[in-house]
C-alpha cells in the first residue's frame, strides 16, 4: 500500500503549485520520521542545559582544574550540545575527550560517535564513517548507539534500501531496550522499523511494531499537557496512529478500518490529575474527500489533537500527523474539526462517574478511503 500510494501522491503533485520534484514525494513521509525528537526536554530546555555544560567544561579547563574532571565536564558538554543541536560545540567537547589521557573506554567510544554523527549531520557523504564508528562502538553509551543506528537506518530508508534499514532499526532497538524511559529512542526505532516493514509490504510485522509502542506509551498518553503545545511523546504516538492506521487501509491487510473516524487518543486523565469524561468526538460534518485524491484513488489518513471547552465543542485543532505526508488531508479535516464536538459515554447511553468534557489535545484520526 506504501508503494502504491506513491504514483498517486507524485501525479496529484503535478497538479498543485507549487508542487515538489517527483523524486522527492517518497521522502516525504522518511522527512516526518527524522524531525521526531527522542527527547522529552523541550528544546529550549535542551540548548539551557548545553550552555550550562560548556561554560562548565571551559571554565574548569580555563582554571587548569584536574585532568579528569575537565574531561567528565567535557564528556557532559558533548552530550548536551550534541542533544540541542549544537554540532560545533558538541564536536569539540567529543574531540576533547577523545583526546584525554586515560580517557575511559566508554567515553572516548562516545566521543567516537558524537563526532561522527555531527559530521554526518553536516556531510551525508561521511555515511560509511559513520557506519565504521557504530560498528566500534560497544563500549558507548545505549543513547548514542542507538542515534547512530537510528540516522543510519533513516538514510538507507532515502534510497529505498529497506533490508538494511531494518538491520539499523533492530539495532537501534536493541541499544535502547534497557534505557527505560530516559528517551523516546526505543518508541523512534520502533516507529521506524514499522515504516520500514510498510515500505517492503510487511503488514503484519508493521502493525506489531506499532502496537507495542503504542501499549509501551499508553500510561504517558493518557495524562495530557495542559498546554497547547504538542509534546515529544504525543508527537510519536500521533505518528504511530496514522501509521497504523495507514496499514489498516491496505486492500491485503487483515484489519481494513471502516471509512470514517479511526480512533480517539487515550487520554483519561488531564495534567491536573481530574478525570476526562469516556466517551467519543462526533465527528459531524465529515470532512470532504479532496477531489484530487478521488481522481488518484489516494488513500490517506489525518491525525488531528483537539481541545474541547466545557461543553464538549471543539476550539482548537491541528493537524500533528499524516501517511502520506500530504496536507490535503490535513487540510479538509481541519476546515471541519470547529463544529465537532466531545460527546461523554452517558450520553450514548452508559452511565459515568462525574467528568470534565474540557481538555488539552485529544487525539483522533480520521481515514480516506
Amino acid at each position: 500500500m506504501i508503494r502504491s500510494i506513491w504514483a498517486a501522491v507524485a501525479a496529484l503533485a503535478l497538479i498543485a503549485a507549487p508542487a515538489p520534484a517527483y523524486a522527492d514525494i517518497p521522502q516525504h513521509l522518511i522527512d516526518a520520521l527524522a524531525r521526531l525528537t527522542p527527547y522529552h526536554t523541550p528544546p529550549e530546555s535542551l540548548s539551557g542545559a548545553s550552555a550550562a555544560s560548556i561554560q562548565s567544561w571551559r571554565e574548569a579547563a580555563a582554571a587548569d582544574a584536574p585532568a579528569d574532571e575537565v574531561r567528565r565536564l567535557a564528556a557532559f558538554a558533548a552530550r548536551d550540545a550534541f542533544r540541542a543541536g549544537d554540532d560545533a560545540a558538541a564536536a569539540e567537547a567529543a574531540a576533547a575527550v577523545a583526546s584525554a589521557p586515560s580517557a575511559p573506554a566508554a567515553s572516548v567510544a562516545d566521543a567516537a560517535l558524537v563526532i561522527a554523527l555531527t559530521n554526518f549531520r553536516r556531510d551525508a557523504a561521511s555515511e560509511p564513517a559513520l557506519a565504521a564508528a557504530l560498528s566500534q562502538a560497544s563500549a558507548a553509551s545505549p543513547e548514542f548507539r542507538s542515534e547512530t543506528a537510528r540516522q543510519l537506518a533513516l538514510a538507507h530508508m532515502r534510497r529505498d534500501q529497506q533490508a538494511e534499514a531494518l538491520a539499523h532499526w533492530r539495532t537501534a532497538e536493541d541499544a535502547a531496550r534497557n534505557m527505560g524511559r530516559q528517551t523516546y529512542h526505543f518508541e523512534l526505532a520502533l516507529l521506524g522499523r514499522a515504516a520500514s516493514h510498510g515500505y517492503s509490504n510487511q503488514l503484519a510485522e508493521g502493525l506489531a511494531a506499532l502496537q507495542t509502542l503504542m501499549d509501551r506509551m499508553q500510561a504517558e498518553i493518557a495524562r495530557l499537557n495542559a498546554v497547547r503545545e504538542i509534546s515529544p511523546g504525543e508527537n510519536i504516538y500521533a505518528q504511530a496512529l496514522a501509521w497504523r492506521a495507514a496499514f489498516r487501509l491496505d486492500p491485503r491487510s487483515d484489519y481494513i478500518e471502516v471509512p470514517g473516524y479511526v480512533q480517539v487518543g487515550s487520554a483519561s486523565i488531564d495534567s491536573l490529575g481530574q478525570q476526562i469524561c469516556r466517551g467519543r468526538f462526533v465527528m459531524r460534518p465529515a470532512p470532504h474527500f479532496p477531489l484530487g485524491a478521488q481522481l488518484y484513488r489516494l488513500r490517506g489518513v489525518a491525525v488531528l489533537r483537539l481541545s474541547t471547552d466545557a461543553n464538549g465543542q471543539v476550539i482548537h485543532a491541528e493537524a500533528v500527523a499524516a501517511v502520506p505526508a500530504t496536507p490535503a488531508f490535513s487540510r479538509v479535516s481541519l476546515s471541519v474539526a470547529p463544529r465537532w464536538r466531545y460527546v461523554p459515554a452517558r450520553d450514548l447511553g452508559a452511565d459515568e462517574t462525574p467528568c470534565r468534557l474540557q481538555s488539552e489535545g485529544q487525539l483522533a484520526a480520521w481515514s480516506f478511503h
